[in-house]
């Protein structure tokens, strides 16, 4: 929840462009755990009014970084977050370490023939 302080500056435009600054806190208002929210629960979270609210989440949506569903309307992100960026990036670099040296150990493994215990048994996904 956003202090006092931050609410003040927001509103006097003084902490740079207050658009932006509210469009960006009703995107970081959803945690890893929100599939979907109420417009409410969004409001709550960043303390707007519901007409700012619904002008937000209009033009997010109209820019795809957010997703209306279902009846009642709920709100859904549309763009994963850095965090969920980097999870991914992750995942695939190891999947691409891991066939590499799963490589390495078939390659060292032929070249070793029986003289040697079995390097493919080391790197598994």
């Amino acid at each position: 929840m956003r202090d006092q302080d931050t609410v003040e500056n927001e509103e006097k435009g003084t902490d740079g462009v207050r658009a932006v600054d509210r469009a960006l806190a009703v995107l970081l208002a959803f945690t890893a755990n929100d599939d979907e929210l109420w417009a409410i629960e969004i409001a709550r979270r960043v303390g707007l009014s519901r007409p700012t609210l619904y002008r937000l989440l209009y033009t997010l949506e109209r820019q795809g970084f957010i997703v209306s569903v279902g009846e009642p309307q709920r709100f859904a992100r549309s763009v994963p977050t850095r965090a969920e960026n980097a999870g991914a990036a992750i995942e695939a670099a190891n999947r691409a370490i891991t066939e590499v040296l799963n490589d390495i150990a078939a390659w060292c493994d032929s070249a070793a023939g029986d003289a040697r215990p079995r390097a493919s048994v080391l790197f598994r996904p």
